[in-house]
């Protein structure tokens, strides 16, 4: 009895690994727009434990090294909207800014959520 006890407690402390935050990362970017995410969020959701429902912004930016747009996701639940709303909202375009972002692994596929700005 007390194997299997053991056995269930390592099987779901394994699954539930992969929806863990495996990094945190910050990086700066000078912001094109923000919007609506373009994202699949049921996948992501299912990826990193994030309620489909905060997952419906994301905040663009143009990135120097692949001379692309690249949007990324907001965690609606953690991140600081207050801030955002009034410091940087109302003068976005061209705005340079500190994104706090969450990183989870699946696999050899990279996730980033953002979870705060300054």
């Amino acid at each position: 009895m007390k194997k299997i006890f053991l056995m269930l407690i390592i099987f779901n402390s394994c699954c539930s690994q992969s929806k863990k935050i495996m990094e945190k990362r910050t990086i700066e970017v000078v912001l094109s727009s923000v919007g609506k995410t373009n994202i699949d969020k049921k996948t992501t959701s299912k990826l990193t434990g994030i309620n489909e429902g905060s997952l419906t912004t994301s905040l663009y930016y143009y990135s120097e090294k692949s001379k692309k747009i690249i949007g990324l996701p907001i965690n609606d639940k953690t991140f600081n909207y207050d801030y955002f709303n009034s410091k940087i909202y109302n003068n976005l375009e061209n705005r340079r800014v500190k994104l706090f972002l969450d990183i989870y692994k699946n696999k050899s596929k990279e996730i980033l959520i953002i979870y705060k700005i300054e």
